[in-house]
């Protein structure tokens, strides 16, 4: 019961099972739609509370397993009801499914399992997906993305030793826009691409600074996904609004700057400081203020408002004796 490799196998020797066993049955009509449903859902309710008997036992590798095949089977009960049988309606199966990526968070929270809660990751970020029936409700699809990416900051920031789910849910809120994008997206929609893209953009913008204030210790694939992060919001508002909204366009890219360069200066305040995670923030405004400048002006005029730039950054690097100061007046 204590290998977690075999514990893991033996789940997924489990779901496998079901799943012949199940096919076997249907194949042969022995049960009807509805109660194969209601079959699958009662086997991972019983397998979700198996496992807390036997967490409450001390056999946790055991009971995360149990729990982890109880999480699958729901979800699969769930997207067959809809996909498969047509027994529930699309609203229907997204409450349901969306609940089980509630339960599979708590339940990991509980175990202490990030793999029972990597697993609520992947279900909550395929819900949209398996649910799809070729027409998208944007924003209640926005909304869904955004409660579920800033759900799952908020765990990082509790269980900082599960970063790794950080990265994971930039990665799906990531993919999703841009499948929306490739998809469905179209001029009127400029507008709600764009907030879309900032609220992402400050939702991991606020919970880098939370964590540095409570202290936690940052990685390198940290400031990798810092400077990704603000690449990427770059790129969607410079995508959606480059062409029918310049000048807004710039004004929103000089704000976000000055949102780096605010929480820098207040960084810097603090006793127990993180110069690299400073000077990151600094560089990043410092390159949202060339950005906004090459946007708002052209030719000659550009020319002119960088050499005021530069004027400006070298009299703050002197003042503030700031190594990514001085290394942003050079490069511009």
């Amino acid at each position: 019961m204590g290998g977690k490799l075999l514990n893991w196998i033996g789940a997924l020797a489990l779901i496998i099972g079901m799943g012949f066993f199940l096919k076997y049955a249907f194949d042969n009509n022995w049960i009807s739609p509805a109660v194969r449903v209601l079959l699958g859902l009662i086997t991972g309710v019983a397998l979700l509370v198996f496992g807390q008997i036997m967490h409450r036992k001390s056999y946790r590798v055991f009971a995360q397993g149990i729990v982890g095949a109880g999480i699958a089977i729901l979800y699969l009960s769930m997207y067959a009801s809809f996909d498969y049988y047509h027994l529930v309606s699309q609203a229907v199966a997204f409450i349901g499914m969306s609940a089980v990526t509630v339960v599979a968070f708590q339940r990991g929270l509980a175990h202490d399992s990030l793999a029972v809660a990597v697993l609520g990751w992947l279900g909550g970020f395929l819900t949209p997906y398996l649910l799809s029936t070729g027409v998208v409700h944007d924003v209640p699809f926005f909304v869904y993305i955004g409660l579920l990416t800033a759900g799952i900051r908020a765990i990082t920031l509790w269980r900082p030793a599960w970063r790794v789910l950080e990265y994971l849910a930039f990665a799906g809120w990531a993919v999703l826009f841009i499948g929306w994008f490739d998809d469905y997206y179209a001029g009127q929609k400029a507008t709600l691409a764009a907030t879309v893209v900032l609220a992402f953009w400050a939702t991991f913008v606020v919970g880098e600074l939370i964590a540095t204030v409570c202290g936690h210790a940052r990685s390198t694939s940290q400031y990798v996904l810092t400077s990704i992060n603000a690449a990427v919001g770059f790129l969607g508002l410079f995508l959606v609004l480059r062409e029918a909204y310049r000048y807004p366009l710039a004004v929103i890219i000089l704000v976000a700057g000055a949102v780096y360069s605010v929480a820098g200066v207040i960084l810097s305040r603090r006793r127990e400081q993180d110069h690299q995670f400073i000077d990151q923030y600094v560089l990043h405004a410092i390159a949202f203020l060339v950005a906004a400048t090459a946007i708002t002006f052209s030719d000659f005029q550009q020319v002119i408002a960088l050499a005021g730039e530069t004027v400006i950054l070298s009299w703050i690097a002197a003042r503030w004796n700031n190594s990514a100061v001085r290394f942003g007046t050079v490069a511009v």
